[in-house]
């Protein structure tokens, strides 16, 4: 890896998952040396994920954290670490380590040597690998919400949810003044935006595992459709 990689996990209230996730990334990544940095981005937690954090990134170089007081979403969390991050590369994974380290890799091998723009991990392209599979109502809430975002949005991938995603920082930079949703429905957000603006991004499957403790609830599930709703109507002419 020639570029600089900035990961950044967004990470709300995950003490029971995340250390198991940075010694994972770490483990892998840190073959690198200074070409990659982690950057947990804690965001209004109430549990002890930010004195786990802590101490982590006291005993291993390359895992920097931010924390913010206040509930940003997973977007917003992002978002906000963005004038913070160093790399040439920006990837983003969810802290519950549903995607493997390996799996990112695939995506920064696809922009950092194929020549796209941006990596988007798939669940649901062929050559894809679930190693656990979601709930019956999760995967019912994946499947229509991605018809409902090809419908409004006219976007061709298959899975927009998936955490794992890389762009390189100029796709990043075009594309943060139209970026205004933080939360469920950020990534749909910016791979519209992107795609607008004629960047190729490449959908890649990966290898994925659900992981107990989701915090998908019938409220998250509101917030989605009204969210999908406002995207709509403010770039329906876009």
């Amino acid at each position: 890896m020639q570029g600089k990689l900035s990961i950044i996990i967004p990470s709300f209230n995950e003490e029971r998952r995340i250390k198991n996730t940075l010694e994972e990334y770490y483990s892998y990544f840190s073959r690198y040396e200074n070409n990659v940095e982690i950057i947990v981005v804690m965001d209004g937690c109430s549990d002890q994920t930010p004195k786990i954090v802590k101490e982590f990134s006291s005993k291993h170089s390359g895992i920097r954290f931010l924390e913010f007081p206040q509930r940003l979403g997973k977007g917003g969390a992002i978002l906000g670490s963005l004038p913070f991050v160093r790399g040439d590369f920006i990837g983003y994974v969810d802290a519950d380590g549903s995607s493997e380290a390996k799996e990112l890799f695939k995506l920064v091998t696809c922009v950092e040597s194929e020549g796209w723009d941006g990596a988007i991990g798939s669940r649901w392209m062929d050559g894809a690998e679930i190693v656990k599979k979601q709930t019956l109502f999760r995967r019912f809430l994946s499947r229509g919400l991605n018809v409902l975002i090809r419908i409004f949005f006219g976007l061709k991938f298959k899975d927009t949810q998936c955490g794992a995603k890389v762009f390189k920082r100029t796709l990043i930079e075009a594309c943060l003044p139209y970026l205004g949703v933080t939360d469920f429905m950020f990534d749909v957000n910016l791979l519209y935006i992107a795609t607008k603006k004629g960047f190729g991004v490449k959908e890649v499957p990966l290898r994925w595992k659900d992981v107990t403790g989701s915090k998908v609830g019938f409220g998250n599930i509101l917030r989605m459709f009204l969210d999908i709703c406002r995207l709509w109507l403010k770039y329906r002419c876009f």
